[in-house]
């Protein structure tokens, strides 16, 4: 639920049956990556990436938003915008955020070339105050990292003992000319001057990709996690758990994050309760003529996912909890109440869609489930078996409950091959369906 911070004039003038009512997205405008996603006081700070001036992708700013509870969110003023004369002219593209000797601090991609701009926020973080230049302006020498100009983004921030250390996405090419998925590894004493330590991990999960970004790496539940994102195939957050010793990262384990095509950039959070909080962008499937003729946004942030590692070393993840608050109280009773009436109709309170084609009252056919499928199919008045048609909402285990499932793991029929230039035994695990 959006709770506006910002005047009321920046939402949409007119209701859109389209747009999410509880997933996270601007008042109006274009959004993709989440960005700097940083608790500080118990309150989740939110920045993603934000087109204001119409539902496409166009000289992106860093929009605000904060939530004491990961339901509602409140609006803040737009963080960063694009300096025409600047090395971020042509967009502020992602990153994270971090606060150093008590101030707030981002960094993010500098569009274009891509480099790596800092900025600092005062004690409210709203207004916001960029470093004259970049602190890091191009690839290491010597590294033949792909692309003209070269691809490098996305910084990553973590801090050790007393030095920040950064991940940014890229890709190398091999001596035998192909290319590579990379995370480069930097650390710096101050965030603004930074030395180049290697290449921490390279590969390749899709045939047809060769940059990493929007990486994601930390420790979780004993083990180390990596999460990226692939271009060009644009499709998913890819996952993989093993050991990271400081200078390389050897997995144990490789997943998808999400096997829809719609979940990508995943960028995770350390939370006080839930320990390790994933988001991602919820991409359009709308053509983009029909978003730009008839809506006022494009693009939402998924809802928050805890994430967690198994004893078989596999990423798994459930909603969080607060989502429960969502429920309505139809779907908190006993699921056993919700009989089906003579004609195979639902509680009054659930209404089945109805035939209107036909001129008639015939209740549409529903998908038979597993669990339908084992039931006994009633009688009805005249003694002929008729399908018991359950109900998919109440019927379906609570959100919030104890049905962990696999982000990815091995051996399905179907399954992605293993990840060029990764560690063996990891296929990709699918969700377990319902």
């Amino acid at each position: 639920m959006n709770t506006p911070g910002v005047p009321a004039a920046s939402a949409d003038p007119a209701p859109d049956p389209h747009r999410p009512t509880y997933h996270f997205l601007p008042p109006s405008g274009w959004m993709n990556d989440p960005n700097g996603l940083l608790v500080v006081d118990g309150r989740l700070h939110l920045f993603y990436q934000h087109n204001p001036a119409g539902p496409f992708h166009d000289r992106i700013h860093w929009g605000h938003a904060v939530s004491d509870d990961l339901v509602h969110w409140c609006h803040l003023p737009i963080a960063l915008t694009p300096n025409h004369d600047g090395p971020d002219a042509r967009g502020c593209w992602s990153g994270c955020a971090v606060v150093h000797e008590g101030v707030p601090t981002v960094l993010y991609t500098g569009i274009h070339p891509q480099v790596q701009c800092l900025a600092s926020g005062d004690g409210a973080w709203r207004t916001w105050r960029k470093h004259p230049t970049p602190v890091i302006s191009g690839p290491p020498p010597g590294l033949p990292v792909v692309g003209d100009p070269p691809e490098m983004r996305d910084p990553w921030i973590w801090r050790q003992d007393d030095t920040w250390h950064m991940l940014l996405g890229s890709g190398v090419l091999a001596p035998d000319g192909a290319a590579d998925g990379a995370l480069l590894h930097y650390r710096s004493h101050d965030l603004r001057a930074w030395d180049y330590l290697g290449v921490v991990h390279r590969g390749r999960f899709a045939p047809d990709a060769f940059v990493w970004e929007c990486p994601n790496l930390f420790e979780l539940d004993g083990r180390h996690v990596v999460l990226v994102s692939e271009q060009l195939e644009f499709r998913h957050t890819y996952a993989q758990t093993g050991a990271f010793d400081g200078a390389t990262f050897t997995p144990a384990w490789s997943g998808i994050a999400d096997h829809g095509h719609v979940f990508y950039a995943g960028l995770t959070a350390e939370h006080p309760v839930h320990r390790r909080l994933l988001f991602g962008w919820i991409k359009e499937r709308r053509p983009d003529a029909v978003v730009r003729a008839r809506s006022r946004w494009s693009g939402a942030l998924s809802l928050a996912r805890v994430l967690g590692v198994d004893p078989h070393g596999r990423l798994t993840m459930a909603p969080a909890p607060e989502y429960a608050a969502l429920r309505r109280d139809a779907h908190a009773g006993d699921r056993r109440r919700h009989a089906t009436d003579r004609r195979g109709g639902h509680h009054a309170r659930h209404p089945r869609p109805r035939d209107r084609r036909r001129g008639r009252g015939r209740a549409l056919p529903r998908r038979r489930t597993a669990r339908a499928a084992s039931l006994p199919r009633p009688l009805d008045r005249r003694g002929l078996r008729r399908r018991r048609h359950l109900h998919h909402g109440p019927d379906l285990p609570h959100p919030a409950g104890r049905h962990r499932r696999h982000a990815a793991g091995g051996g399905r029929r179907g399954a992605r091959p293993a990840a060029r230039g990764l560690a063996d035994g990891g296929g990709v695990v699918k969700l377990a369906k319902r």
